[in-house]
């Protein structure tokens, strides 16, 4: 799972012991932490990414229900560099 760090440093502190204990294979959002992912998935094993549905920082619009909704493109970016499948779960 690739996670973005909090930006109040007291509250990433307090959640990070829980994101380890729950999920031990955690990686900061970073060029690094992009290629962890990328080689996760070129080896068959999974990813996953929140996605937050409107983004601000260059997002892709793609129909969603009806509606133009500003999208992340790194997940897309990811699976078509791996071959990987998405799977959207709410």
């Amino acid at each position: 799972v690739m996670y973005r760090p909090q930006d109040n440093w007291r509250v990433e502190k307090l959640i990070l012991g829980a994101r380890h204990e729950y999920l031990p294979n955690v990686v900061r959002r970073s060029t690094t932490g992009l290629m962890t992912l990328g080689y996760v998935l070129r080896e068959g094993g999974a990813a996953g990414l929140l996605v937050d549905m409107n983004t601000l920082e260059n997002p892709v619009f793609v129909d969603f229900l009806g509606y133009q909704a500003a999208s992340p493109p790194g997940a897309a970016a990811l699976a078509l560099s791996t071959n990987a499948d998405v799977i959207l779960a709410i």
